[in-house]
């Protein structure tokens, strides 16, 4: 199973994701579920990257529907001046609509080479296509990943911000969420480029999570030693 975390911040998008495949059968095995790609000419030039919730054999096929459609969806857009955006949820309607697709949950984020618009990010279940700000997917999608987001929900995150909790979320749904598992994958895209994370900043984050545990720990005990107001 899967947890698939995007979060839109100013000109910027972040993707996370848990590493367990299940294949039929029950077979297990880590892989990254984030694919990444550039399409297209300098002038015509696009970046997209996804994370997905379903058989990683279809969520490849899909993407190559996508990076197939997507310099032809962008070139009609520029011809007939319509909103890239809006031209990009249409194409993924009909990618989407497809039979092979029927169970798939993917985030996808769209960003420019050279930050000609602001990179922005799209949630497709099936052939529901909507555009999003902060989106879960997979069996991950739980209760816990919820309260965790709609407190988060409360701040504009930045690009600085968002990539950490993006990890400690997956970190949340690998630790507690049934067939989650794996250290998260993170990717980033901004500033014209769309990039995974290291294994060295994976580690580095790995080490704050115990960190963030013991303060929210400590603000909840201190509320509640002073009958619910702040210290």
């Amino acid at each position: 199973m899967t947890v698939g975390i995007g979060f839109q911040c100013p000109g910027a998008v972040v993707l996370g994701s848990d590493r367990q495949i299940t294949k039929a059968g029950g077979l297990k095995y880590e892989q990254c579920k984030i694919l990444s790609a550039y399409l297209g000419s300098p002038n015509l030039g696009v970046l997209v990257a996804c994370t997905y919730a379903h058989d990683p054999d279809i969520a490849a096929n899909l993407m190559d529907d996508i990076a197939h459609k997507l310099p032809i969806t962008l070139q009609q857009a520029r011809t007939g001046g319509a909103f890239f955006s809006q031209s990009v949820k249409e194409m993924l309607e009909g990618i989407f609509s497809q039979k092979k697709a029927r169970d798939m949950e993917m985030l996808i984020a769209f960003g420019h080479p050279t930050n000609a618009w602001s990179p922005f990010l799209m949630r497709a279940r099936g052939p529901t296509v909507v555009q999003g700000a902060r989106e879960y997917i997979g069996a991950g999608d739980s209760s816990i990943l919820r309260y965790i987001g709609e407190l988060l929900g409360r701040f504009q995150l930045t690009v600085e911000e968002a990539p950490l909790a993006a990890f400690y979320l997956v970190s949340l749904a690998t630790r507690f969420v049934d067939r989650c598992d794996g250290d998260p994958d993170i990717l980033i895209m901004f500033n014209g480029k769309a990039e995974i994370a290291s294994a060295q900043t994976i580690e580095q984050a790995k080490k704050k999570m115990s960190g963030f545990d013991s303060n929210l720990a400590s603000s909840l005990w201190s509320m509640l030693e002073h009958g619910g107001q702040s210290s």
